[in-house]
């Protein structure tokens, strides 16, 4: 088999493989797999957890599939693979890859049959959104991830939780499938937003297949992966918005700002913020506990006829921030309680993000 590719799609390929599994030691992941169905050729690479897969502009003679390990760099513009019974080259280098196999995916893709379409770019925004929520430890078979689901109403529910905080993110989407069909749960880890963003095509279709979940793009680009949570039931803990002891709207860019300029600790991994409002006033006090320096946001909204005082870890609050348009308006819902406060971040006027934080103690 003889595989002619352009130079810098193969470094391309090689240079994400190996930047992808940096840490793994084991050699199926350090390497790129070529496959020819004699007309067009894929590239595939995998963790063995996630594997990707995708067309790369190419000419191939014959079927036939080889492995090249990340090591083997090129520089000319036009690189030739070179396969026999015995030997593989790549311009004309003996290439050694006895201790490497051809990656094989985890799913026969005939059998592939999605059952929701969204676009790639609303995928990307709902998981930058909702990863920093979830759980740092590995070990957690319930929180490691985020739970994907499509809902009845043409959507995708994305949310993650680390028991601290709860990020949900609603995305438009096409249901494949009748509406009495079993509807998609998928769960993923931080590895699925960097596929995705290798990818070119538009929109996306995913599915499940027994345990492996799975998107294809419009360009026939295809992610399989394989990871299942006992997600908890996140709906018992959201409180009931009748019960909000006070609802503030402020601008989303002011109160960034306000947190930015309240800055980092060094060494803290908690950055407990008072957050006060005295009655009949529009200026929210942000007071950083460890500096006592406070920032002030303008409130939108009708001022309080009582004292509001409750407390956040404002990189929390940071990290939600990130991902929210600049423009909107923040409507936060407060639960008061004995010596703590819930909060719900909403978009005012919008249903499509949602966050709820469990505060620090006064």
């Amino acid at each position: 088999m003889q595989i002619k590719l352009h130079g810098t799609d193969y470094e391309r390929l090689r240079n994400f493989a190996a930047q992808w599994n940096k840490r793994n030691t084991i050699p199926a992941t350090r390497a790129v797999s070529y496959i020819s169905d004699g007309e067009k050729v894929y590239a595939r690479i995998t963790n063995l957890q996630y594997w990707f897969q995708r067309p790369v502009f190419a000419q191939a003679d014959k079927k036939g599939a080889c492995v090249i390990p990340t090591s083997y760099t090129v520089s000319e513009p036009v690189v030739h693979i070179h396969q026999t019974k015995t030997k593989l080259t790549i311009n004309d280098k003996t290439v050694q890859n006895d201790d490497y196999e051809v990656v094989a995916l985890p799913v026969p893709e005939d059998q592939l049959q999605p059952i929701a379409r969204c676009y790639r770019a609303d995928l990307i925004h709902a998981l930058r959104f909702v990863l920093p929520a979830m759980s740092k430890d590995s070990n957690d078979q319930r929180i490691y991830g985020v739970r994907i689901r499509a809902t009845e109403s043409q959507q995708l529910l994305l949310e993650a939780t680390d028991t601290h905080r709860l990020h949900r993110k609603w995305i438009p989407a096409k249901l494949l499938v009748p509406e009495n069909a079993h509807l998609l749960t998928l769960y993923a880890t931080p590895d699925l937003l960097v596929l995705l963003q290798q990818l070119t095509g538009t929109t996306i279709s995913l599915g499940i297949h027994d345990t492996t979940a799975y998107l294809i793009s419009d360009r026939n680009e295809l992610i399989c992966w394989q990871h299942e949570l006992a997600f908890p039931n996140t709906e018992r803990v959201i409180p009931n918005p009748e019960n909000a002891t006070m609802t503030l709207r402020v601008s989303t860019h002011a109160l960034r700002n306000a947190i930015k300029t309240l800055g980092r600790l060094k060494g803290v991994q908690h950055a407990k913020t008072y957050v006060e409002l005295e009655p009949n006033t529009t200026q929210l006090t942000l007071t950083c506990a460890e500096t006592k320096q406070s920032q002030l946001v303008t409130l939108y909204n009708e001022p309080p006829t009582e004292h509001i005082l409750f407390a956040i870890d404002r990189y929390l609050v940071e990290q939600l921030l990130q991902e929210i348009p600049s423009h909107t308006t923040l409507e936060i819902a407060v639960h008061q309680r004995s010596d703590y406060a819930l909060t719900e971040w909403r978009i005012y006027n919008s249903s499509t993000y949602y966050a709820l934080i469990s505060g620090m103690r006064l």
